[in-house]
């Protein structure tokens, strides 16, 4: 796992064991003395605070910084492939966004579950540890299986974000900015399966401006091209007509193969997105290495 960091546990006991009760999704948790003991043992870090809480954001979907849509941070790596460790990687984006990346190469699985970690953020404090359990992790993240299989790869996955460093540069408002930033740290209670994890702080500025991922629809997409694209696409406004290169679509989503590697399936990565009610009007032209859609307005 990730580091463990100091970290505050604020109000009184009370509090805390009503912020476990009102996870989002959660199967058992600790019992509360445990969580007594946890409470006296915590302490708040001079330096480390806990800071605005994530704009809170409707239950049916997960949010992801509208510059991320943007980039392979989950690169649509073949499953053959090994994963590459990085160190301050330059990964493929839109010429808007740039996104060094230092850690172990991550992928659609890994995105499923840090979306259902920021999930399970809603209305937390960035830097505040939110307490779960695999379990529910891995329901939450629309795994169906919850076996030991499932909770080591879940493990694994949880390991992979608590180690990736990224920096991202872009620009709003006409401002340029940097953001450099962790995606989460966690631990795991190997005995009871109770997972914590927190979201970076310096994240606030980031998650100023964010894409909502609809979550139902989501969870229904069974391959990792067609939520690859439907994240792109949620970075988008709805209503409108986006038209884009497929070869820099499939830049933009960190395919490493073949382009026609890419091309195969691609009608059907689409149509699952089609199918869920996230798009409308989907023209794929080949030739003319053109794709184009229209988001629903209730994507």
């Amino acid at each position: 796992m990730g580091g463990v960091m100091n970290e505050t546990v604020s109000g009184s006991l009370s509090a805390l064991t009503t912020r476990l009760k009102q996870n989002t999704v959660k199967a058992s948790v600790v019992d509360e003395a445990v969580v007594e003991d946890r409470a006296s043992n915590d302490s708040f870090g001079s330096s480390e605070r806990v800071v605005e809480a994530i704009k809170r954001f409707p239950d049916e979907v997960s949010i992801l910084p509208t510059e991320l849509t943007r980039t392979a941070l989950f690169p649509l790596r073949l499953k053959k492939q090994e994963r590459r460790l990085l160190n301050k990687t330059k990964l493929a984006s839109r010429q808007d966004v740039t996104l060094e990346y230092t850690g172990i190469e991550l992928d659609q699985d890994d995105a499923d579950i840090w979306l259902a970690c920021i999930r399970l953020s809603n209305g937390h404090g960035l830097g505040e540890r939110v307490y779960t359990s695999a379990s529910a992790l891995l329901r939450e993240s629309g795994r169906k299986g919850r076996g030991g299989d499932n909770i080591k790869l879940l493990l694994e996955s949880l390991d992979r974000l608590s180690s990736a460093d990224i920096k991202v540069t872009y620009k709003r408002n006409g401002q340029v900015q940097d953001a450099h930033l962790f995606l989460l740290k966690s631990g795991v209670n190997h005995a009871t399966k109770e997972i914590y994890f927190r979201l970076d702080p310096e994240a606030a500025e980031l998650f100023r401006n964010v894409a909502y991922i609809g979550w139902d629809a989501r969870c229904k997409l069974k391959s990792r091209k067609a939520k690859a694209i439907h994240s792109y696409i949620c970075g988008h406004k709805a209503g409108k007509r986006h038209t884009v290169r497929l070869t820099d679509l499939m830049t933009w989503l960190g395919h490493k193969g073949r382009k026609a590697d890419f091309l195969k399936n691609l009608d059907t990565a689409c149509n699952e997105i089609v199918n869920v009610s996230e798009i409308t009007d989907l023209d794929i032209n080949k030739k003319a290495d053109r794709i184009s859609w229209v988001r629903s307005h209730n994507a």
